[in-house]
């Protein structure tokens, strides 16, 4: 070998073992860091576990707090005691206003029913009347045609037929306006509806102010008096019937009071005894 290649081959010796020391430090460092590691993490594993009895024991609340936090809690409930009374005062307050408002509803249903009501009878009432009025200007031409009909059925009744049926056709249309006849025959005498024309005398008490006979019919159409009927009034002329009630009447409060004096005496007899 010659000189050179001996050097170049102890060059690369040493190059081998410098490498070669390289790694085995490494390996060393590398041991020293992982046991380090492991060193600091089982201190760490001692401070935690010695640490946590603290935790512990800190965690326990003393008794001030237990009755401030008790304290609080009956700050709460009151507190939700008296939403829950002003909410029930503000359910009682809408059910008022809702009775009020349906009350109201109520009274002004009625109040509107009435009101329809009074309108429709009114209505009626003035269509009644107004179905009186026409009956009533068409009523004295009628009667003028009656007593055209009567004089000339007295001289010649065949030409009074027509007349007659004429008087009926009238009456037929009248009666469905509403026209009624006024025959009180029995009836008690009354001056807005009735004639007198004679009061003839009774021995009959219980015809006394009676209708004993109509002379001639009278008519009425919605309240409206047409014409009235013409009656004789019967008119009682008998003895007075009065005075013999009230000795009845005194009859009977003797017989009472000789009873209840008799009683008393029988009374007052056992009592002595």
């Amino acid at each position: 070998m010659s000189q050179n290649e001996e050097k170049d081959q102890n060059v690369e010796n040493k190059d081998q073992n410098v490498d070669a020391n390289e790694q085995e430090t490494t390996v060393e460092n590398a041991k020293d860091a992982q046991q380090e590691s492991e060193s600091i993490e089982e201190t760490d594993h001692t401070s935690t576990q010695e640490e946590e009895p603290s935790e512990t024991v800190d965690d326990v609340p003393t008794l001030e707090e237990v009755i401030e936090a008790l304290a609080i809690k009956e700050t709460e409930v009151e507190r939700l005691k008296e939403g829950l009374v002003a909410g029930e005062k503000e359910i009682q307050d809408l059910q008022s206003r809702l009775r009020s408002v349906s009350s109201a509803y109520k009274k002004e249903k009625e109040d509107q029913e009435s009101f329809k009501l009074r309108i429709e009878r009114q209505m009626e009432y003035r269509s009644s009347r107004r179905r009186g009025e026409v009956v009533k200007v068409l009523f004295e031409p009628l009667e003028n045609l009656r007593r055209s009909y009567a004089s000339l059925n007295k001289k010649d009744p065949e030409s009074a037929v027509g007349i007659e049926m004429v008087i009926k056709a009238f009456m037929t249309g009248f009666t469905k306006l509403g026209l009624e006849e006024i025959s009180p025959d029995g009836q008690k005498f009354d001056p807005s509806e009735h004639n007198a024309l004679m009061a003839q005398p009774t021995p009959d008490p219980a015809l006394d102010d009676i209708v004993l006979q109509t002379y001639s019919v009278g008519y009425r159409i919605e309240g409206l008096i047409l014409q009235p009927a013409q009656v004789i009034v019967g008119k009682y002329d008998g003895p007075p019937i009065q005075e013999e009630k009230n000795t009845d009447q005194e009859e009977v409060s003797c017989d009472v009071q000789e009873e209840s004096s008799s009683s008393e005496e029988s009374d007052k007899s056992e009592s002595e005894e």
